[in-house]
């Protein structure tokens, strides 16, 4: 099947470097390339099992020190809803709210590549790899045709990219398709801190009905200091 998408997987070159506070968020569109979802199917990784509707599983090594919203984390946990989160046992059921949200249904300390109502129990593939060598590692978290859980025959194909020195974090969308019976359609798009006070979330993606096919999108750490721990504020750009 012969669909597109836009991919960050030229983990053999060079990225440029940027110190590892990883506070405030830029959205960039970024440099890509064009891969078949055949090529996805393919792609080397480790394929990960235990799921049932609306659950997470992990921990997972992220395979180098990661930065996010000002902690460092070396472990991740995957949901079944399209969203990984380096906390463990993390919040978040199939029903997605706005962000940010300190509810106890909401995922925490999350990257939502779209937090919508899938179900992989159903039949489909999850996989992660840790691919490149250091300081340039990607771990690569994808969601091969997912279906929802309401509309088995609609799939959402979708990609997390977290960056080793950079502590950029990328999304690719090759299919996220809208199912109406959940939740009237509403998915989430973004990053989400540990206690649910921080987001930084794609304009007009924020508990609402939107379809996205071939797209890919980089969340910036913006710099503010010279470690991790370094918070000034938070700010969106769409480029």
């Amino acid at each position: 099947m012969k669909k597109t998408i836009i991919l960050f997987l030229l983990i053999l070159f060079g990225v440029k470097t940027f110190s590892q506070n990883a506070n405030s968020y830029h959205i960039c569109q970024g440099d890509s390339i064009t891969l078949s979802e055949d090529s996805l199917a393919t792609l080397q990784g480790t394929i990960i099992s235990g799921f049932s509707d609306d659950n997470s599983t992990g921990p997972f090594n992220i395979g180098f020190p990661f930065c996010f919203y000002g902690n460092t984390f070396s472990t991740f946990y995957v949901g079944s809803n399209g969203w990984i989160s380096f906390s463990p046992n993390p919040d978040g059921n199939w029903n997605a709210n706005e962000i940010p949200n300190t509810n106890n249904n909401t995922p925490k300390n999350a990257i939502m590549a779209c937090w919508q109502d899938l179900n992989p129990a159903i039949g489909t593939s999850i996989k992660y790899s840790i691919l490149g060598s250091s300081p340039n590692r990607k771990l690569i978290v994808t969601y091969l045709d997912v279906p929802f859980t309401l509309c088995n025959a609609s799939y959402s194909t979708i990609q997390i990219v977290l960056n080793e020195t950079t502590n950029i974090i990328e999304t690719n969308i090759l299919s996220k398709p809208i199912c109406a019976s959940s939740n009237n359609g509403n998915a989430v798009h973004g990053l989400h801190n540990e206690n649910g006070t921080l987001a930084t979330v794609v304009p007009g993606r924020n508990n609402t009905p939107f379809v996205v096919n071939n797209e890919s999108k980089s969340f910036i750490p913006i710099l503010s200091g010279s470690d991790c721990s370094s918070i000034l504020s938070y700010q969106i750009q769409d480029t």
